[in-house]
């Protein structure tokens, strides 16, 4: 069976900026303190109201030395719906036991997904250290390529 095993994933770069808060916006726009008590008001007691849509966008590229794969990201979270941009690159190494005939662009989206829950670690952790609500990646529901999961009966055999 051909086998695709997650080694490590590493931050190579981090670019984190925060926005004003809305009541700050309104403050330093001229705004009154009512106006900035009525952009309060309209919060929600801290309550997260981040849109549920797949706001992070990347770059990648696989590269193979034997049986190791190499995924290299350069992500971000950059979009006026959020209160803060993020932007960072890492890198993933795989070991692996596929056939060299297996093209590195046909795994690509394989091993994004196999490193998405990292990913999404990683983007919460850094998000919690900072004074708005932690922000959660939505789940990524491709699944892998049915060629690199296997065949349940492959494993009863061994």
């Amino acid at each position: 069976m051909a086998d695709v095993r997650f080694e490590e994933l590493v931050l190579l770069k981090c670019d984190f900026e925060m926005w004003p808060s809305r009541e700050e916006a309104a403050t330093d726009a001229g705004g009154s303190e009512a106006e900035a008590e009525a952009v309060r008001r309209e919060d929600t007691d801290g309550v997260s109201q981040y849109p549920t849509d797949h706001l992070l966008r990347w770059k990648s590229t696989v590269t193979r030395e034997g049986d190791e794969l190499f995924l290299y990201m350069s992500a971000k979270l950059d979009t006026p719906q959020l209160p803060f941009r993020l932007l960072f690159d890492v890198g993933v190494r795989y070991m692996t036991s596929l056939e060299e005939q297996t093209t590195t662009e046909a795994l690509k989206p394989t091993l994004v997904w196999i490193a998405y829950p990292f990913l999404r670690e990683l983007v919460y952790n850094l998000t919690a250290r900072t004074p708005v609500p932690p922000y959660a990646l939505p789940p990524l529901t491709r699944l892998p390529d049915p060629s690199l999961a296997g065949d349940a009966s492959d494993d009863a055999e061994q």
